[in-house]
């Protein structure tokens, strides 16, 4: 299945993809995911409009980046939707189980 996903002219309509952000920036989830420049091995997203709103982003810094990465996620799931997350996985450093 990963390597269909992968591949643009593989004929697929929805796919199951496990991601984990290595670092707390937007940019791994958002950029890394979408861009296509810098995508990994996620589809074929490519729409312009969105694309460049995605590299915008990620020439900001400070409070900036984060609002732009926040409008984007909001935006991205409302009008784009190229992905769907379905599950978080929540880890607690130190807790007792």
């Amino acid at each position: 299945m990963s390597t269909r996903i992968a591949t643009d002219s593989s004929p697929w309509d929805i796919g199951w993809v496990s991601w984990s952000m290595d670092y707390a920036d937007p940019s791994d989830y958002l950029s890394g995911m979408f861009d296509p420049a810098l995508q990994l091995g996620l589809g074929s997203f490519d729409e312009p409009f969105w694309i460049a709103a995605i590299r915008h982003a990620r020439t900001l810094t400070g409070a900036r980046r984060l609002r732009a990465y926040g409008r984007l996620d909001d935006a991205l799931a409302r009008d784009a939707a190229p992905a769907l997350a379905w599950s978080v996985l929540a880890a607690c450093v130190g807790c007792e189980t």
